[in-house]
């Protein structure tokens, strides 16, 4: 089956550091001095096999004896596999659903709960079984990634409908400065994860911590022309037809001219990226042309420089409308 998911969401690379059961090195004194080495384990090891096979009738025989700290470890030792019947059961038994696992994410290792482990794997049913359960929908990862930003960065708008739903802080970012809606904007480009973070109040010029990323200039950057328009426009949209049968109308008004910490502004992040679809929008909806980057340059001095005679046209054609305008202007 093709993967559909937005090729930048397919480079996040989630691998569980699998936490070993009890040791199978029997000591070499005999059969019956390894019965008795084994038998104090025995019932630890039928559990975790019953926990690695999703067998629930022999988990319930044998985990009424289990302590909260126990039965917290195995809800961390299933995460990798996740499965739902298994996670339910544990937490009805008292399992602390912010029990976390070691993982590795993008080459880096971290704790992550299950809430972002289900949320990172999609399974929504899941979800909802864990936030039923008082999961706080807040932590994430000891990097700050909350279960909110991880959904925008898989592009499951179930799972953020979910979320948001539920009262999860649209504004909240990682240890970067990144943000739901940065993330959606730059790495999936997905419009009605968009609507819907913008319906609940995200911010549209919230910047990263190095000032370099924002909503708009990041759609600019990764030629998301619709999510450039819902930015800069009033949007009438039916956020969600499935599950909200209501309309919005969403303000938002961003700043053409909002700059990075280099003074780049959208426009001419579009056409150093060579965007030229993206760099015609932008001029034809009012972006500044002159504006001045702290290179010296500007977004007509990156066009030239592209050697895309496209995009040259596009502002030679600006300037040229420019210079009619002042001409009759000083006329009157």
């Amino acid at each position: 089956m093709l993967d559909d998911t937005p090729v930048r969401a397919r480079r996040r690379r989630f691998a569980p550091i699998r936490i070993k059961g009890p040791s199978t090195d029997y000591p070499r004194a005999g059969v019956e001095a390894a019965w008795q080495w084994l038998r104090p384990h025995a019932k630890s090891a039928m559990t975790h096999l019953a926990l690695a096979f999703g067998n629930i009738g022999q988990l319930r025989a044998l985990v009424d004896s289990l302590d909260a700290d126990e039965l917290s470890n195995l809800l961390r030792m299933n995460q990798p596999e996740q499965h739902t019947e298994t996670v339910v059961f544990l937490l009805e038994k008292g399992a602390d659903p912010h029990q976390t696992v070691l993982g590795r994410l993008n080459n880096l290792n971290m704790n992550v709960t299950p809430l972002w482990t289900a949320a990172n794997l999609g399974n929504l049913e899941l979800c909802r079984a864990l936030i039923a359960h008082g999961a706080n929908l807040e932590l994430g990862t000891d990097s700050g990634e909350s279960t909110l930003l991880c959904a925008c960065f898989k592009a499951s708008f179930e799972i953020v409908t979910l979320f948001v739903e539920n009262g999860a802080n649209v504004n909240l970012a990682d240890s970067d400065g990144m943000t739901p809606l940065i993330a959606t904007c730059y790495f999936t480009g997905k419009i009605d994860i968009a609507l819907l973070l913008l319906s609940h109040g995200a911010i549209v010029e919230q910047t990263d911590l190095m000032g370099m990323r924002f909503a708009l200039l990041e759609a600019a950057r990764a030629c998301y022309l619709e999510v450039c328009r819902l930015l800069v426009e009033e949007w009438a949209a039916d956020v969600n037809q499935q599950t909200i049968d209501v309309t919005f109308l969403i303000e938002h008004g961003a700043d053409l001219d909002h700059t990075d910490m280099e003074g780049y502004n959208s426009l001419m992040c579009a056409v150093k990226n060579r965007k030229t679809k993206m760099a015609r929008h932008l001029v034809a909806i009012g972006a500044n042309t002159n504006q001045i980057g702290i290179d010296g340059k500007s977004a007509h001095d990156l066009a030239e420089e592209s050697g895309i005679a496209e995009m040259i046209d596009i502002f030679r054609a600006a300037a040229a409308q420019r210079e009619n305008f002042d001409g009759q202007q000083n006329g009157h």
